[in-house]
């Protein structure tokens, strides 16, 4: 019966499914193996330099100052870029009697981001180390405060504009300071003993305008 059947070029079902069965097999295999090359994205250098205003609440006022940003980073191509950042908060000497506002801090931070290709927004987290120097309102009556180094926090939101090699980012940023202290102005008043000062967390915003490059690793 088989025999005959083969003969009138027809099979029986059981073994026409079997290869079909096997078709539809490495039809589905077809697409996970494309996978691991859409993902194959080539990892990219980042250099940045930027310029931004940093306000920081002292006792009785908000001090305000420029600072200085430079950034290095590789993005890893699958949704996230990691790098390390210098800051650099270049106000006034507040213990001339005026108001003022100094920083710096060093900080490994990550971005995530979607992998677009012309404006792409991003998420930064970044712990390091810094130091809130000094900083006063301007009132020589209050107390100046002033940090020793120690933990640096910092996240913000951000969107950068790539065009080519060349790129452009705006961003806003949230820091914590640690390891901070007031103590009062020199020029009226002794300064608190460091052994009696109560250490703290002081937060800071920053809004920063930035240009840099990128290139194929």
């Amino acid at each position: 019966m088989a025999n005959a059947l083969v003969s009138k070029g027809r099979m029986p079902n059981s073994f026409a499914w079997r290869p079909l069965r096997r078709w539809n097999f490495v039809a589905l295999l077809l697409p996970l193996t494309s996978i691991p090359t859409l993902a194959a994205e080539p990892h990219r250098l980042e250099l940045d330099v930027g310029v931004a205003l940093s306000a920081v609440d002292t006792a009785y006022a908000t001090a305000v100052a420029p600072a200085v940003t430079v950034r290095a980073a590789v993005d890893l191509g699958n949704f996230s870029t990691v790098g390390i950042r210098g800051l650099g908060v270049l106000g006034a000497d507040p213990r001339n009697g005026g108001a003022g506002y100094q920083a710096w801090a060093v900080v490994p931070e990550v971005r995530f981001h979607p992998r677009t290709r012309k404006v792409q927004p991003f998420l930064e987290l970044g712990v390091g180390v810094g130091q809130l120097l000094r900083a006063s309102g301007g009132d020589r009556e209050v107390t100046l405060t002033h940090g020793d180094p120690g933990l640096f926090l910092q996240g913000g939101l951000g969107m950068r504009v790539i065009g080519g090699p060349v790129t452009v980012t705006a961003e806003g940023l949230l820091m914590l300071f640690t390891q901070v202290m007031g103590g009062n102005d020199a020029a009226t008043r002794p300064p608190t003993p460091e052994a009696e000062a109560r250490k703290e967390g002081v937060l800071a915003v920053m809004f920063q305008l930035s240009i840099g490059l990128t290139k194929a690793l």
